[in-house]
This record gives C-alpha cells, sequence and structure tokens, in this order.
C-alpha cells in the first residue's frame, strides 16, 4: 500500500529522472555535462525513488542533500520553466517529514 509521503516522494523523484532524461539528450551537451548531469541530478533521483519506496530515511536525505547543488544551479540560472526544478527539493522534503511521521504513527 502506498502511503502519502511515498507518492510525493515517487512524483519527484519521477520528475528528477524524467527532468534528467530532458538534459540527457539536449542537443548541445557536451562530455562534462553528461556527467555532471548523471553524477548530480539523475543518481540522486533514483535514490529518492528507491527510499521514498523503501521508507530509508537516511537515504531521503542524502538525495535531497546530493542534488542541492544542481538544483539551486537550475533555479537561479535556469530559463522558463527549468526555474521550477526546485519543486522537487521540495517533494523530497515533504516525503521525509510525511514518512517520519507515518513511521511514527505506524509505532504506537
Amino acid at each position: 500500500m502506498m502511503r502519502v509521503g511515498n507518492g510525493i516522494g515517487a512524483i519527484g523523484a519521477m520528475i528528477g529522472i524524467a527532468s534528467s532524461g530532458y538534459f540527457l539528450f539536449y542537443p548541445d551537451t557536451g562530455k562534462m555535462q553528461y556527467l555532471i548531469i548523471v553524477l548530480m541530478f539523475l543518481i540522486p533521483s533514483v535514490l529518492a525513488l528507491y527510499a521514498t519506496l523503501k521508507n530509508k530515511l537516511l537515504l531521503i536525505i542524502v538525495s535531497t542533500v546530493w542534488s542541492l547543488p544542481v538544483l539551486f544551479y537550475f533555479t537561479y540560472y535556469g530559463e522558463g520553466t527549468i526555474r521550477l526544478l526546485i519543486c522537487i527539493l521540495v517533494f523530497y522534503l515533504f516525503s521525509y517529514f510525511y514518512v517520519k511521521r507515518e513511521m511514527k504513527a505506524s509505532e504506537n
């Protein structure tokens, strides 16, 4: 059964994976940009998806902190809708707090 926290985190991770797919196939991407996109955007999104589905709080925090630099870069220097990628960070943080609350409620 998928809970609210898992769903929110999964949505954020799917947005991250789809966005990284967009940037990977962008026509003006060099070799270094591929490395940055995979290491700083795709891997944290996949890790966040795994963490939210398995209720791993530490991994949610790790993926959030790992993706901070690239998300802040896109938010500051991005144009148009690219600036909205900061919503991924919001999804990760909401997921963390919802999963933490649901785990605490299931203990009682």
